[in-house]
């Protein structure tokens, strides 16, 4: 770099001294002198910088369990947004998510107007746009259920049945995409189908048995319709994988809006009220959209950190500990004797599943053998 100026330098030097001005020729060779210590100068700014960033990113990588750490408070502030539903159950549990869809648009529409993302990307192929409406569907169906769920049943229980979803994936996975299904996902899937059988309990298999436990009215009937929308919704997560390219604030945004629009029209068709919420009610529904957001960013940086199947190991058994915690503690709701016999059941397959995820994904690692 100072070869080139020097030989950019010498040439004009040469052409000045030609003209015979010598002050000249000096205020040049004290000028290239200077150029030449700011280049310098820049050059050691910058490797120093680029050995600060490298310092961060290695301090910020060396910190043991940090996804996993990202993925406990993920699961903390979701039970807080379950609880916030279970708290507003004078607002119907599909007129509170259209509240929620307007309050996250409100918080997200800024932020894509600034990165210059949109809902649907003018550079999609119709494929992803059709992939993001489908998973926008079936993902709103899925929240209605959720919603409804969390206002007949409690936390805990509705927690284990949506835990199902890695076995009802593995389901789906085989039938649309052919993938292998061998004995571990077989048990995992027997154990997981046994222990939401016992949590549900349902009559046609349990009768009246006096086991003590008090029952919401529209117990089972949230329960079917959350097992229905964790099976459709176990399709989301083979969406989400292949639109792995798209960026997040697009699918966010997407998502939110197709909420909004899809809730609305069910409040209107079926004539559902529209509850004038006061202030605290106002700020609860801030509060929901704001720790969605937030669950939002730590589970992304938390797979960016950690690999996919200890987080989802983390996530499906700390969310079911956490959700019967507040249960328990909250509410004063004691789970019954079948009710812990199936979430251990559940515990087990999840535990099964993760397991043999994990040791698969370090096995090769393990067996590949360095050339000489």
């Amino acid at each position: 770099m100072t070869k080139i100026l020097r030989i950019g330098k010498n040439e004009e030097c040469d052409k000045i001294a030609d003209r015979n001005h010598p002050m000249e020729i000096g205020l040049m060779l004290e000028k290239e002198d200077e150029d030449n210590s700011k280049t310098d100068e820049m050059m050691k700014n910058n490797d120093v910088e680029g050995l600060k960033e490298e310092k961060k990113t290695k301090c910020y990588k060396k910190i043991i369990g940090l996804g996993l750490i990202l993925t406990l408070i993920k699961i903390i502030l979701s039970s807080l947004s379950d609880l916030l539903v279970k708290k507003l159950d004078n607002v119907h549990p599909i007129t509170l998510l259209f509240y929620r869809s307007l309050a996250m648009l409100s918080l997200i529409f800024p932020i894509s107007i600034g990165t210059n993302k949109p809902p649907f990307p003018a550079d999609t192929k119709p494929k992803e746009r059709f992939l993001l409406v489908l998973r926008g569907v079936l993902g709103c169906v899925g929240a209605m259920a959720v919603f409804y769920a969390l206002q007949h049943m409690p936390l805990g229980d509705q927690k284990m049945i949506i835990s199902c979803r890695p076995v009802l994936s593995i389901i789906s996975a085989r039938i649309f995409l052919k993938e292998p299904c061998g004995k571990f996902e077989i048990l995992a899937t027997l154990l997981m189908m046994s222990g939401v059988v016992l949590v549900i309990q349902p009559d046609f298999i349990f009768g009246t048995m006096g086991l003590g436990v008090e029952r919401d009215s529209e117990f089972f009937l949230a329960a079917i319709l959350l097992l229905a929308s964790t099976i459709l919704t176990a399709n989301v997560s083979i969406i989400l994988r292949y639109l792995r390219k798209e960026n997040i604030v697009s699918i966010i945004i997407s998502r939110e809006l197709q909420y909004t629009i899809l809730t609305f029209m069910v409040v209107s068709i079926v004539g559902l009220p529209l509850a004038t919420l006061d202030t605290w009610d106002k700020l609860r529904v801030l509060t929901m959209a704001c720790v969605t957001l937030s669950c939002c960013v730590l589970n992304i940086l938390a797979l960016k950190l950690e690999q996919a199947n200890k987080i989802v190991l983390m996530d499906r058994s700390s969310a079911i500990v956490v959700a019967f915690t507040i249960q328990i503690v909250v509410f004063g709701d004691y789970p019954g004797l079948l009710t812990c016999i199936g979430v251990g059941l559940a515990m087990c397959a999840i535990f099964l599943l993760g397991v043999k995820k994990i040791f698969l994904s370090k096995k090769p690692k393990e067996d590949s053998v360095p050339s000489a």
